[in-house]
């Protein structure tokens, strides 16, 4: 598992969230493959994604990931690849970048929902842009929902049994 990012629930919950106080789950790095292998078996794995704290820990100490991006970097590092830099979208698009050979790229390519994009030797992007319009977190939230789920049918089908 790459050292860049953990799992962990000591961060504080933000003031939006205060009120709901939701359970969060505390893992270690040695516990995020069984982590991802419950949530690509959840029937709404991008939600359950959105439960945990991914911090980082490489170019950013301590940062916490928006909640919107937890899915698909745990679904990068279980394909064996390495996130960099992300942002769940606001208010046009989303984006994360990742280290990769090419086949790997195209497979997740092939997942769709994201246009996949050379940032450079081994080094991609994936992304959601919609400039026609500022996307409401509405349709932010079910675009990255349908997304997850065809990750999960495409890059993992065998998860889910």
């Amino acid at each position: 598992m790459p050292p860049d990012i953990f799992v962990s629930g000591s961060a504080p919950e933000p003031a939006s969230q205060a009120g709901r106080r939701r359970r969060r789950t505390v893992l270690k790095p040695a516990d995020e493959p069984a982590a991802f292998a419950a949530i690509v078996r959840d029937s709404a794995p991008w939600d359950a994604a959105t439960r945990l704290r991914l911090l980082r820990s490489d170019y950013r100490p301590g940062e916490i990931l928006e909640p919107g991006v937890n899915f698909f970097v745990l679904a990068l590092q279980a394909l064996g690849t390495k996130t960099q830099y992300s942002c769940e979208g606001h208010p046009y698009g989303f984006y994360l970048t990742f280290h990769a050979r090419y086949p790997l790229a195209r497979q997740i390519q092939s997942a769709g929902f994201f246009s996949v994009e050379i940032e450079g030797e081994n080094y991609w992007s994936i992304r959601h842009n919609d400039r026609s319009a500022p996307w409401s977190e509405r349709k932010k939230r079910q675009m990255l929902r349908w997304a997850a789920q065809a990750w999960v049918n495409k890059l993992f089908p065998t998860a889910k049994a």
